[in-house]
């Protein structure tokens, strides 16, 4: 009886490569080691030898994947063996197994051949006609022509080629000189896998990229996509929009130094608490600082303050000393912005060390640094106001007043 194989798919196998196929040796073991060893599947010498115990021919061979070479195993993927009206499961003879590798290396050979031969051709004698067949046998002969020679049907080609191949377009996408032809491809992808798309998008050579494949990227994809934009592109209107969708996330890396503004930050640190801790700390300004402690009160951490902010006299420490005062903090940025102009602000009660004052007017005195307490009701000449500590620290009290 002839000796049999048959190819399936192994479940464990294909969690990590899904287009593999197990192979599975039947019967007449012994017939089945010469066979693997002509086939080249088994180590040559004392080494096979050695392997082919009954226990490990038991065992189900891989053999079948993705056209590599897998310890001295020939590989074939899905589409070869769909090509030879092979298919999971149906059963071979394992010596007509060992004539279709054969057949197999004779059609890498050839194809590597005619590979070498249009690479080894001079520019002048790659003719159209030539680079359209080298680009229908294989889409990646298209990284061997001239852009003179290039159209958009060869690159639509091209592309179909590689795609008919399974193989990755994100490398083939850097040889192809057309915007309309980039921009199509990034369409064709789910807008819900947006990594993928900036990766594909980051191959665009920058002088094929224009303003519809940047609008498509700002306004569809993610904020993050400045990091594959050229900096000529980027104007603040597509800076703005992209900080707008991923905050201070789009602001990493490869953005136009110059829009770097303290208004762009700001609005960047209204996107998200997260957002506001990778803005850099030398970028942190104490309206910043302000506007995140009062929008993300319940995910504030003032330690994450830069030191120069909370040491210094400026908005944000008056905001601390004012919250640590009244104890409250719902005060929203104009009236802080306000006061800290110099204009009074009512509050309910402000909190001395022995006492409690109600029904309060605050104001700041920007040239001393000093907050001032008094009653709203009027005050005789005795009642005059006194001032509170100097700001010189976030947690500031205000000192005891005599009534």
């Amino acid at each position: 009886m002839e000796n049999d194989i048959k190819i399936q798919s192994g479940k464990d196998f294909l969690r990590c490569y899904p287009s593999s196929f197990i192979l599975l040796i039947n019967d007449n073991i012994d017939q089945a080691k010469k066979q693997l060893l002509n086939m080249g599947l088994v180590p040559a010498g004392k080494e096979g030898v050695e392997w082919m115990t009954e226990e490990n021919m038991k065992l189900p061979h891989v053999v079948i994947h993705n056209n590599y070479i897998y310890k001295r195993e020939v590989l074939l993927d899905h589409l070869q063996l769909k090509k030879w009206e092979l298919e999971p499961g149906k059963l071979l003879p394992i010596a007509h197994y060992s004539d279709l590798l054969e057949k197999y290396k004779e059609e890498v050979h050839r194809d590597e051949q005619k590979k070498k031969y249009f690479g080894d051709l001079c520019d002048f004698e790659r003719t159209p006609q030539k680079c359209w067949h080298a680009v229908l046998k294989d889409g990646e002969n298209l990284a061997l022509i001239p852009d003179y020679v290039k159209t958009p049907e060869m690159c639509r080609l091209a592309i179909q080629t590689e795609r008919k191949w399974q193989n990755g377009l994100s490398t083939l996408i850097k040889e192809i000189p057309f915007a309309e032809v980039c921009l199509e491809e990034l369409k064709k992808m789910p807008l819900d896998k947006p990594i993928e798309i900036l990766d594909k998008a980051g191959y665009i050579r920058p002088e094929v990229m224009n303003d519809e494949i940047v609008d498509y990227l700002v306004s569809k994809v993610v904020g993050q996509s400045l990091n594959v934009i050229p900096v000529h592109l980027q104007t603040k209107e597509r800076i703005e929009k992209a900080v707008e969708v991923s905050g201070s996330f789009s602001l990493l890396r490869n953005v136009r130094k110059d829009m770097l503004t303290p208004e762009l930050y700001l609005k960047a640190a209204k996107h998200s608490w997260k957002s506001f801790c990778y803005i850099p700390p030398k970028n942190c300004t104490p309206e910043i600082c302000l506007e995140v402690a009062i929008r993300f009160k319940d995910a504030f951490e003032p330690a994450r303050v830069p030191m120069a902010v909370r040491s210094g006299s400026n908005i944000y420490s008056l905001f601390r000393t004012l919250e640590n005062a009244t104890k409250s903090s719902d005060y929203t940025v104009e009236q802080m912005k306000d006061l800290y102009n110099g204009k009074p602000l009512i509050v309910k009660n402000v909190h001395t060390d022995y006492q409690v004052h109600d029904n309060c007017v605050i104001t700041f005195d920007k040239k001393h640094k000093q907050l001032l307490c008094r009653p709203v009701q009027k005050q005789t000449k005795e009642q005059v106001e006194k001032p509170m500590r100097k700001l010189q620290k976030t947690n500031m009290t205000p000192q005891k007043r005599k009534i």
